[in-house]
């Protein structure tokens, strides 16, 4: 498949072009229009006409809501679609006995890697209880909580964290209160987030009232560190090798050596 005449679809569920999850996937779109190609973005729902012959040659879908869409893509008989990568991985394929039908890539972001680090770097800088602030309790979610509670153990068993999973990513407004709630009546002199923009508000409500705060996904601003990924550079890169005519592997695994995970700090 010739680069210049790949057709590349990207479906995202929010417009949303912030330095987080949901805008990571934009500047993918932005750096795949950059680089010549032609890019459909759609909002929410995958287009109908993707079922079809004018179907893009390489599908994104960025968030594990797309998986039974992924599978339609694939299994419609009058489909283009050559290459469909969705950008998490169902539970099903997290134990590793089982391999994606041909043609689909899982993006394994392994963001729990980041919140290790993050665990034992809170642990090493503060002295009191921390705060965990997670998204919904599905398996990513609460693999990431653990992990940053593990991080935190290995530099001081006895430290105490407080870990609480919000219903919603975009619940701004109990965000803020679980953060105020964490510094406030816990004593959290540290309160770290994985939960967008509701764990945000989390942090930025601990801070008001004086804890330390790690962000997710996003650079940091007034945090002390952030858990950072590569979400745009890993998408491109997967895209322009399938575009190129490379068979991709059925899961693609993000790693810390490879700087698609990473704990960037505040300038000191």
């Amino acid at each position: 498949m010739a680069a210049s005449s790949a057709r590349v679809g990207v479906a995202v569920p929010a417009a949303d072009r912030d330095e987080g999850w949901v805008g990571g996937a934009w500047h993918a779109v932005d750096r795949l229009t950059a680089a010549g190609l032609e890019v459909e973005a759609a909002v929410g729902d995958v287009p109908r006409e993707w079922l079809g012959p004018t179907a893009p040659d390489v599908v994104v879908l960025h968030g594990i809501q797309y998986y039974n869409a992924a599978l339609e893509l694939l299994g419609a008989t009058e489909s283009a679609v050559r290459s469909v990568i969705l950008s998490d991985v169902p539970l099903e394929y997290t134990d590793g006995t089982s391999e994606p039908p041909p043609g689909l890539t899982l993006v394994d972001w392994r963001w729990w890697v980041g919140a290790e680090h993050a665990g034992r770097a809170a642990a090493a800088e503060t002295a009191g209880p921390i705060g965990f602030v997670a998204g919904p309790a599905v398996p990513t979610q609460r693999r990431t909580a653990a992990a940053f509670v593990r991080g935190v153990s290995d530099v001081d068993e006895r430290r105490s964290v407080v870990v609480v999973h919000l219903p919603d990513f975009r619940d701004v407004d109990r965000g803020a209160a679980t953060g105020e709630h964490l510094a406030r009546h816990f004593g959290c002199g540290l309160v770290a987030h994985s939960a967008d923009e509701a764990g945000a508000a989390a942090t930025a409500a601990a801070r008001a009232l004086g804890a330390t705060t790690y962000g997710f996904l996003t650079p940091v601003g007034d945090d002390a560190a952030s858990i950072r990924s590569a979400i745009a550079p890993v998408l491109e890169n997967l895209v322009r090798t399938a575009v190129a005519g490379t068979k991709l592997p059925g899961i693609h695994t993000c790693t810390w050596e490879a700087g698609e995970i990473w704990l960037e700090r505040a300038p000191s």
